[in-house]
């Protein structure tokens, strides 16, 4: 269990993870750990919109290294939103 926190204006909100421990010698999460990780990113998703925190100011509190999966993942996400599809179904005019 491990609790994060961040400053939102006058807020400051606090978010404990929940997360399945890996064996040492593991490579992959296994399918408790990935589903621990959804849960937790819907629960984070859910306190955020609860508390009016728009994502924007969420990622103000982050450091995010610009890798490409780090850009591509907001590559997608402007592809859903702006088009309903994800990237591999985007037309050439998109």
């Amino acid at each position: 269990m491990k609790t994060i926190g961040f400053q939102y204006g006058e807020k400051l909100l606090f978010y404990t993870l929940h997360t399945a421990h890996a064996e040492n010698n593991m490579k992959i999460r296994s399918g408790s750990q990935n589903k621990s990780i959804h849960k937790g990113c819907d629960q984070i998703a859910d306190v955020l919109i609860e508390n009016g925190v728009s994502l924007q100011a969420f990622l103000e509190h982050l450091e995010i290294r610009p890798t490409k999966e780090a850009i591509f993942e907001i590559f997608r996400s402007m592809s859903l939103a702006k088009y309903e599809v994800t990237t591999s179904k985007l037309e050439t005019k998109q």
